[in-house]
């Protein structure tokens, strides 16, 4: 791996960590106990908490993105390639996606039905990001 590449996948993980974190202290500043895997490489990125309920939680950062003179702020919902051909929900409970502004999206596995999510945009509305406003939480 080229010194390049090392530091932008070191950055990466960075940006993912900072996300896992900031949705860990959503769900304590909500009265979950939270807990963390002991292996990172997972499907699950903690365990929440809460009233005799076990929530796994997948977290995944969402970045603007520019097409032509509109924003779009995508997520994409798959995990590695080895976990492609698998439904969400049988591999986490909630989906916690993480914006740049610190806007945090807390999705059932369930509503997720394709393998990217737009989540916000300066584009022409569509039905489905007003969909997942419902999923949207004030930080």
């Amino acid at each position: 791996m080229s010194n390049d590449n090392y530091k932008r996948k070191r950055c990466e993980h960075f940006v993912g960590a900072v996300s896992e974190y900031t949705a860990a202290s959503a769900f304590l500043k909500n009265g979950f106990q939270v807990y963390w895997p002991s292996m990172h490489q997972d499907s699950v990125d903690f365990v929440a908490y809460k009233d005799g309920s076990f929530k796994r939680v997948q977290v995944k950062t969402a970045t603007w993105t520019k097409s032509g003179k509109y924003k779009y702020l995508p997520c994409r919902t798959r995990l590695t390639k080895k976990y492609q051909d698998i439904n969400p929900s049988e591999l986490y409970d909630l989906l916690v996606v993480v914006a740049p502004d610190d806007r945090l999206w807390v999705i059932p596995a369930e509503s997720i039905v394709s393998s990217n999510l737009c989540l916000d945009g300066t584009g022409p509305s569509d039905n489905r990001r007003k969909e997942w406003l419902k999923f949207q939480q004030v930080p």
